[in-house]
């Protein structure tokens, strides 16, 4: 469903996926369309987009942005979503922008290139609550749990990260409903 305003300026909604590969595009805002509600989005490997202002406002299954590369935030991903993946980021220092609840998984993981010792530095921005699993491992530059998860409905993976123990993600996260923490 496509529904123009005054301004034939058109909201995008979708209930099935939309799949974005173009290896090319550096945003995801073109002035002539914007998404609303979407059932499934995907804009992975996208290499050179360095923002997710413009993505869908809901993704009622899942988001992913895999392997985008030069993405450098977080800030205009859907604030309502299933599932989210935004492993192998390795532009991210950080999650802000990220979704505050999520319902089912959510996996930062190898937001870290070896090549240049780049990649994921802190948790602040992540999610509070997720219903699934949260995996941020293989982040080497990630020393603390700091602003990690508070609740987790399955386990928490923080396997090569910087250091991060089973202690500290104990201290932040005290809601662990399937206890499994690897580290």
């Amino acid at each position: 469903e496509i529904v123009f305003d005054k301004n034939n300026f058109a909201t995008v909604n979708h209930g099935g996926k939309i799949s974005i590969r173009n290896y090319n595009i550096t945003n995801l805002t073109n002035g002539k369309f914007k998404f609303g509600e979407i059932g499934e989005f995907s804009c992975s490997q996208c290499s050179k987009l360095t923002s997710l202002e413009g993505a869908p406002i809901v993704c009622k299954h899942d988001f992913s942005c895999v392997g985008c590369y030069s993405l450098k935030s977080l800030i205009g991903a859907p604030q309502s979503v299933n599932r989210f993946d935004c492993r192998g980021c390795f532009g991210l220092k950080n999650l802000i922008g990220a979704p505050k609840k999520v319902k089912g998984n959510f996996n930062c993981s190898h937001c870290y290139t070896h090549s240049d010792n780049t990649g994921l530095e802190s948790l602040e921005g992540c999610p509070q609550s997720i219903g699934g699993i949260f995996n941020c491992s293989g982040n080497m530059n990630l020393k603390s749990f700091k602003y990690g998860p508070k609740k987790v409905q399955k386990w928490i993976d923080v396997s090569h990260c910087g250091g991060i123990t089973e202690d500290d993600v104990k201290m932040v996260c005290k809601n662990i409903i399937t206890y499994n923490i690897i580290t």
